[in-house]
């Protein structure tokens, strides 16, 4: 996996898997601005390990797989916004510090997918997972209310 810088910015229709908030039913997936910025494509399965940071889920590198849904994204300014809503800063992509709240929360990475066997973003959480508690079946239940979104 590999980070992607602001000059990188994703071309049109390029796609994104999101695996936590932003899943249909979830609390943020109005941000996806369905149907006019975005088209879901479908059901979606990514490598590595989804882990619980409270609020919401992470996806961090490790063996596993993480259950997701995989978007086309229409309109290019929409990066901009997930990437503020992500907390990634693509000038600042050192790893995220809580204490001081410096670096970026989560990376946007160019990653093949294992299902479909498609390139797509995703956001990759960037803080310390030492701790968190692994997803089970790496899948994240949107119906699970939770503060702080």
């Amino acid at each position: 996996m590999r980070r992607i810088g602001r000059t990188d910015t994703p071309p049109p229709g390029a796609r994104l898997f999101v695996y936590g908030s932003l899943k249909r039913g979830g609390p943020a997936h109005g941000r996806l601005l369905p149907g006019r910025a975005t088209a879901f494509l479908g059901p979606a399965r990514a490598r590595g390990r989804l882990v619980d940071l409270g609020a919401y889920p992470g996806l961090v590198e490790g063996e596993g797989v993480v259950a997701g849904e995989l978007y086309a994204v229409r309109a290019p300014g929409l990066w901009s916004e997930l990437d503020a809503f992500e907390l990634f800063d693509p000038d600042a992509p050192d790893p995220f510090d809580p204490e001081t709240g410096e670096g970026s929360e989560f990376v946007r990475i160019r990653t093949r997918l294992l299902r479909p066997a498609l390139t797509a973003f995703l956001y990759r959480y960037n803080g310390p997972a030492q701790g968190a508690r692994t997803m089970r079946g790496g899948h994240w239940p949107v119906t699970t209310q939770r503060p702080g979104l």
